[in-house]
């Protein structure tokens, strides 16, 4: 929802590398699906603004997770790649070699956050997610908001934390929209976690966006 500073760079190199991307938006305001159209994929449109989580029982979250199974369970493998969620031909070449080896039925995902301070780009250091790519027939999403949560079916094959090899560039923290509803809800979210991500990461200065 509403990504329209990143989202070509996100798109782009996936689909140099696979050939079925379905886009997903679930209620955009800014110019991020005029961008979507500019990319011979399929589009599929919900509307979760309006749902307040704090007044309506994670309405919102409930929805979200039923979309995302849905479409899961229309693939052999499957990984959902946000908005913000930035991966090189590398990492995506890695993404298919983990399909071919089938070594786990799940496999993990590391971020490296980047953000803005001051006018100063600046990068993280690496931060180890949870399964992100995996087999549907093995799990389903638990849980897709704001934290995805995979459930096993039954045995549970996943790649161990120590062993993750494939990463992404994280934009969660960069101002992504020129909505202004969008702006300042993101403003507000990055205040109240910039504490913690302080403490947290170890940040290095860097002049340009690596992705560009």
């Amino acid at each position: 929802m509403d990504e329209e500073v990143l989202i070509e760079s996100v798109l782009r190199p996936v689909l140099e590398v696979f050939p079925q991307v379905e886009v997903i938006d679930v209620g955009s305001e800014d110019k991020t699906l005029q961008i979507v159209d500019q990319f011979d994929v399929p589009v599929h449109k919900y509307n979760l603004r309006g749902i307040n989580n704090r007044t309506d029982g994670n309405v919102a979250g409930t929805k979200y997770i039923d979309i995302k199974n849905s479409f899961a369970d229309k693939h052999e493998w499957c990984i959902f790649i946000d908005g913000d969620e930035i991966y090189n031909i590398e990492n995506l070449n890695k993404i298919q070699e983990k399909i071919n080896s089938s070594r786990y039925t799940a496999y993990r995902v590391a971020w490296k956050m980047v953000r803005e301070q001051d006018g100063q780009k600046q990068i993280a250091d690496t931060a180890v997610d949870g399964c992100k790519l995996f087999k549907t027939s093995e799990y389903y999403h638990r849980k897709a908001w704001p934290v995805e949560v995979l459930q096993s079916r039954g045995g549970d094959n996943r790649e161990p934390k120590e062993k993750y090899s494939i990463w992404c560039w994280h934009g969660v923290l960069l101002q992504r929209s020129t909505s202004v509803p969008e702006r300042k809800i993101r403003l507000t979210r990055r205040l109240n976690k910039a504490e913690s991500y302080n403490r947290e990461r170890q940040w290095t200065n860097i002049s340009k966006w690596p992705w560009l």
